[in-house]
């Protein structure tokens, strides 16, 4: 390598390294968002490498989506524990390393497509496209995109590492063997997509003729099947299942979606727009099934188009091999939980695609030998980088927060995620937006009953308590009777001041859920109202039999148990509250009850 060719690959890496960073700048401004506190914030284990063990004998996300979504990805939970030891709860050096993540990527793609390209200037465009891929906003610059960016890292190094074994004289060293093998096992504790890798590896065996013995062929099938049988093992015994465990649609019907995934895949890779959070293809192909087996031509396609280039043309083959084989397992063969296509899932599958737009790229420059065209490409390919850039900055934007994504997701006014909007809408205080949201799931066939209290409950932030009575009754109506309806119901009954009524609905909430703590504290609250004051002491008795009571719960508990003659009692619960809260508002009113009874001045 002389010094020219030295500086051009020096200026080449800073180029990329300033591509992949500028975009996000804006972004490492943003606070933890949706994922992210459960698994950074509210998760201890993420805390420290105190907990190393753990991040690989639990599954990840533990317990956020129910019993039967569970995922397995252990080396993400240990990096969060280190951002967490170096940072605290502090978001800004969590998406710092994401970014550095995502650099060291984009570097890994020039290393890989100047191998296979043999072309200084077209790796460069390779890693630029991809730095700057407005669909890599959700993987990098949302902390919980991690999984793509260090499964698409991992696996990514362990294939350049691979690579450049086959084109040495030892193809069989141990030490290219066990890096490659520590890599991918490295690629499947990030995330399960990554199993692909042992295809990838064989695919550039078989599309460059790599000459390899079979004694070779077996080392290197075993040193990456010993890191998948130790992944496998370690899940099974983490998490107990080996695929999945939830309800999902019928293969059948998942099967005829894949050519429209592949086709909205595509799309993402290659032409670039601003970044959407999230996608609602399938129902075209459910309702006209000929549409959804016609765009089966795609995947085909791509199987017959890299058979095809594997002689004329071996980097495209091998790049479009990569996509192919990137994409199926997210193309809902394997079941997802959330809606597909997403645009995380790409970030592995971009580096095949990001390696044909290299030779496109360079192809496009040198395709007039004149100077004016080599200015004219090159300008082209400069505006095709500074135009993805640009929209990547705005696909960032849902990322930053749990509204700035809610808002995000009702500008689509769409069916997914609608229910969450409301949420982090309500947990926002923005009542109107919420109250819109819940509306729109319900709308959207929504049967659960959290959309109905979330509505009801926004419209009571709205002070609409009449709308908010008839959505729950409509919700008892549709869902059947249930504990929180009932609590819900009562609270509306006792602000709208229908003291009988809202009695009513916390006697058939404790009935249904004898251990909901609320609906026996509103009983107390509406039977001391009503001047039931027996019945008051017995609700308040149970309330604080299912936990601590909070300072105005026990203050009234006090107020009915010194209406309804037990002195002592009352006596105990105002004590109780003086020592919870001295300073405020109930601790001040106790100090006077009990000084009332005598008991400060006996003192």
């Amino acid at each position: 390598m002389d010094s020219s060719e030295r500086k051009a690959i020096t200026t080449w890496i800073i180029l990329i390294t300033v591509a992949a960073i500028a975009p996000y700048l804006f972004s490492l401004r943003g606070d933890f968002a949706l994922d992210d506190v459960q698994l950074i914030v509210k998760d201890r284990y993420a805390h420290s490498l105190a907990y190393l063990p753990k991040a690989f004998t639990r599954d990840f996300l533990h317990g956020a989506l129910g019993p039967n979504v569970i995922y397995y990805r252990p080396l993400v939970t240990v990096s969060f524990q280190i951002n967490y030891m170096m940072v605290g709860p502090n978001p800004f050096g969590f998406r710092v390393t994401n970014l550095f993540l995502h650099v060291v990527t984009a570097l890994l793609v020039f290393v890989l497509a100047r191998r296979l390209l043999k072309s200084l200037s077209g790796a460069g465009i390779a890693a630029l496209t991809f730095a700057v891929l407005p669909a890599h906003a959700e993987a990098v610059g949302w902390i919980s995109g991690r999984t793509d960016v260090m499964s698409g890292l991992f696996t990514l190094a362990c294939v350049v590492v691979f690579a450049r074994a086959c084109e040495s004289n030892r193809r069989f060293s141990p030490v290219d063997i066990v890096v490659c093998s520590l890599l991918a096992l490295c690629a499947f504790f990030s995330k399960e997509n990554a199993l692909v890798l042992p295809s990838i590896m064989a695919a550039y065996v078989w599309i460059f003729k790599i000459p390899m013995t079979r004694h070779e062929k077996t080392l290197w099938a075993l040193a990456i099947l010993a890191s998948l049988a130790i992944f496998m093992v370690l899940r099974r015994s983490a998490v107990h299942v080996t695929l999945v465990n939830y309800p999902t649609l019928a293969l059948g019907r998942r099967l005829l979606g894949v050519g429209i995934a592949y086709v909205s895949y595509l799309r993402m890779l290659f032409v670039p727009q601003v970044g959407r959070v999230v996608y609602d293809v399938f129902p075209i192909g459910m309702k006209y099934p000929i549409i959804a087996l016609a765009a089966w031509c795609v995947p085909l396609g791509l199987i017959a188009a890299s058979i095809h280039l594997r002689k004329a043309a071996k980097p495209l083959s091998f790049a479009v091999f990569w996509i192919f084989v990137t994409l199926l397992p997210v193309v809902n063969i394997l079941p997802t939980t959330g809606p597909i296509p997403a645009e995380r899932f790409v970030y592995l599958p971009s580096v095949g695609s990001a390696i044909l737009l290299g030779w496109l790229g360079e192809r496009l420059v040198a395709w007039r030998a004149n100077r004016i065209w080599r200015l004219v490409g090159s300008a082209l390919v400069v505006w095709f980088v500074l135009y993805c850039a640009a929209l990547t900055v705005e696909s960032c934007q849902p990322y930053s927060s749990d509204v700035a994504w809610a808002r995000a997701i009702s500008a689509t006014n769409g069916r997914f995620f609608r229910s969450w909007a409301g949420y982090y809408f309500f947990k926002a205080g923005l009542y109107k937006e919420a109250a819109r949201e819940y509306k729109a799931a319900i709308e959207h066939g929504s049967r659960d009953v959290t959309d109905y209290l979330g509505l009801a409950n926004s419209l009571r932030g709205l002070g609409r308590h009449e709308e908010a009575k008839t959505i729950l009754l409509r919700a008892r109506q549709l869902l059947g009777t249930n504990a929180k309806i009932e609590l819900n119901l009562g609270s509306i009954y006792t602000q709208l001041g229908d003291l009988p009524a809202a009695r009513e609905a916390f006697e058939r909430a404790t009935k249904l859920n004898p251990k909901l703590q609320a609906a026996w504290i509103g009983l107390g609250h509406v039977n001391l109202r009503l001047g039931e004051f027996k019945k008051a002491t017995d609700a308040f008795a149970t309330a604080e039999g299912l936990g601590g009571l909070e300072p105005r719960s026990r203050f009234e508990y006090a107020i009915a148990c010194e209406a309804a003659g037990f002195v002592e009692k009352a006596r105990k619960q105002y004590e109780h509250v003086l020592r919870d809260d001295p300073e405020g508002e109930f601790g001040q009113q106790s100090a006077a009850r009990l000084k009332k009874l005598g008991v400060l001045g006996r003192r």
